[in-house]
């Protein structure tokens, strides 16, 4: 079944301002430099948008080398160089992504006092080793038609940035993305 691609977004820290893209690079993690980063709360636990709504204002811009440059009202700006020249082995942590646990870089006390000030409580930011942090699959695919579905049954349509996904598709009847096993976008297979 054929179908186009609508809008495609990358989220360099999880629970952080999306990027709106034109293209991008698929690696076997993912979008490049989607959800690379991650804050945490004091107990090394992830901290979303559902419990801490600051979050929406944070900027994140990756750069071709790894590094990211942040920004948020409450905190300034913050430049960081790539996780691996941040941290020494000593320095890593083990944080907690739902259920899962995935070993993560500390990006350093700077990086903190800024995680800190963005979330109003003690935070850090940590990066992702060679993994990223999604919720369940390295890349979230929605459909419009079933967002519109969804819409028609809901007292007030919800946005499809709701569900943060890295690729919207249009041309699919509501609900085939159930149906599909393998998505295939020029060279590259889903």
């Amino acid at each position: 079944m054929r179908a186009r691609i609508a809008s495609l977004h990358r989220h360099p820290v999880k629970s952080g301002r999306v990027i709106d893209l034109a293209s991008a690079r698929v690696g076997r993690h993912g979008l490049e430099f989607d959800r690379c980063w991650l804050l945490v709360d004091a107990e090394d636990r992830f901290i979303t948008q559902r419990t801490h709504s600051a979050l929406a204002r944070l900027e994140a811009s990756p750069s071709d080398n790894g590094g990211l440059r942040l920004s948020h009202p409450a905190a300034g700006t913050l430049e960081l160089p790539p996780p691996a020249a941040l941290t020494a082995p000593g320095e890593l942590r083990e944080v907690r992504v739902w259920s899962r646990r995935v070993t993560a870089r500390d990006c350093g006390a700077r990086a903190a006092a800024f995680a800190s000030a963005v979330v109003g409580a003690p935070a850090r930011l940590v990066a992702a080793m060679a993994d990223t942090f999604p919720d369940g699959y390295p890349l979230l695919v929605c459909n419009a038609a079933s967002l519109a579905d969804l819409a028609a049954r809901l007292p007030a349509p919800i946005p499809m940035a709701r569900f943060r996904p890295n690729l919207v598709v249009e041309g699919w009847e509501a609900w085939e993305e159930d149906r599909i096993a393998e998505l295939c976008i020029g060279a590259v297979r889903l």
